[in-house]
């Protein structure tokens, strides 16, 4: 059930995404305030997969982390990065949300200890329904698509970094 309902909302919010390319609003979006608001959302999903978030607003952020843009689709970006990050993490896992303001962008990183993204596969992962020759969990292979939509709608960008320890998403939303 929790598998399907995930699902629906996804591909609402897909066709959200896709209806808002003629309409966006303007509004302050503070990243910092929205990425904890999204934690808070997900708590029980991080209970059920026993997972722990630990938030970071870099001394960089000291900046105003606020953004002009659709808080819709900032939220959209937020939740499914996150939820991406919980569910590729093992159990007893921890996903950490670093928010980092710099002269033209605040950017997001989700860093989880999950298996990452293959390097062949990093082209893809924003594909429709694509889920990589590593795809582990039900996931739908929407969640990746649905962010890059996003923010190609907000003027913001979507990579990807390896690192021994983490794997990080990183969102950057222009200032």
């Amino acid at each position: 059930v929790d598998r399907t309902s995930r699902m629906v909302r996804q591909l609402i919010d897909l066709a959200a995404v896709d209806a808002s390319q003629d309409v966006t609003s303007d509004e302050e979006v503070d990243i910092a305030v929205l990425v904890g608001e999204v934690a808070w959302e997900l708590e029980n999903q991080l209970a059920a997969n026993d997972v722990h978030v630990a938030m970071e607003l870099s001394d960089q952020a000291q900046p105003p982390t606020v953004i002009r843009g659709d808080r819709i689709l900032v939220r959209l970006v937020l939740r499914n990065l996150l939820e991406n990050a919980i569910q590729h993490s093992p159990k007893a896992g921890e996903v950490r949300c670093r928010v980092l303001a710099r002269t033209n962008e605040v950017c997001v990183e989700i860093l989880d200890q999950g298996p990452g993204i293959k390097q062949e596969d990093e082209k893809r992962v924003t594909e429709r329904f694509f889920r990589g020759s590593k795809a582990h969990g039900h996931g739908s292979g929407l969640g990746l698509s649905i962010v890059q939509m996003a923010l190609a709608r907000l003027g913001g960008s979507l990579t990807f970094e390896r690192g021994a320890r983490w794997f990080v998403a990183r969102a950057s939303f222009p200032i």
